[in-house]
């Protein structure tokens, strides 16, 4: 597991007011304000990669990512590949999104150290087991 990285806010993100603003002007997040944001970014992309990781799995067996059974007929298990393989485009979108969002805040490397981060971590909770796949009884 890696360390969070708890970066400085970038003053053109400050100025610009991407933290927000208040009665007095622009927000100046505190090192608590920081650490909580970087949480949230990191359990959100731990989440994603996690998803992304199950779903690649269900791809590799052919199953379903919800039922875990891998369907009948050439036609269902390729509406299912194409579901999968959007699902996944649909996942790397919203992770390379949210990245951009933490560097507007941050900066390009602190983004970078947050990906790391999300990454080792990942690998620290990923079984090395394929998930089961449900076998069918009739």
């Amino acid at each position: 597991m890696g360390v969070l990285p708890c970066p400085q806010p970038s003053a053109a993100a400050v100025d610009a007011g991407v933290f927000g603003f208040d009665e007095r002007g622009v927000i100046i997040p505190s090192i608590d304000d920081v650490r909580s944001m970087t949480e949230e970014h990191a359990r959100e992309l731990l989440g994603l990669t996690l998803d992304g990781i199950h779903l690649q799995r269900c791809w590799l067996l052919g199953a379903d990512p919800m039922s875990g059974k891998v369907p009948r007929g050439d036609a269902r298990r390729s509406a299912l590949k194409e579901r999968l393989a959007r699902e996944a485009e649909r996942l790397e979108r919203r992770y390379q999104d949210m990245l951009a969002a933490y560097a507007e805040g941050f900066g390009w490397p602190a983004a970078e150290a947050l990906h790391q981060f999300v990454k080792a971590n990942a690998q620290d909770t990923t079984p090395a087991a394929p998930p089961l796949v449900q076998q069918e009884m009739f």
